[in-house]
């Protein structure tokens, strides 16, 4: 039987999958919680991953870490990590380190 997600939300679309997170603030039961999830659509699927990050203030460095993981996996497979909704920290943070070239912001803003 699969596992109840408490943080997340998935939806299979026709050529992606979405993930939406429920969750303002991060702890270690969120980032086990994306590592599992992260892990089993790599493994598991062929698709493009967007996720939503919308209710995020703030993220710390543990799932911006899965996150790149993710995204930087995905690239080597030919697929892409899509992510919207960015909190500005993590947006100064991915263009400080030129950390674009493995994952795809569409609203993302010059610093």
């Amino acid at each position: 039987m699969a596992k109840e997600l408490k943080h997340f939300r998935l939806f299979q679309r026709k050529e992606h999958i979405e993930i939406f997170c429920l969750f303002g603030t991060t702890n270690p039961e969120v980032t086990n919680e994306a590592n599992s999830i992260f892990h089993t659509i790599f493994f598991g699927s062929r698709h493009n991953v967007k996720i939503h990050l919308g209710k995020i203030s703030y993220m710390d460095q543990h799932l911006v870490t899965s996150i790149l993981n993710l995204g930087r996996d995905l690239r080597e497979k030919n697929r892409y990590l899509i992510l919207t909704e960015l909190p500005i920290s993590t947006q100064r943070y991915f263009q400080k380190f030129s950390f674009d070239n493995i994952i795809y912001c569409p609203n993302l803003k010059p610093v």
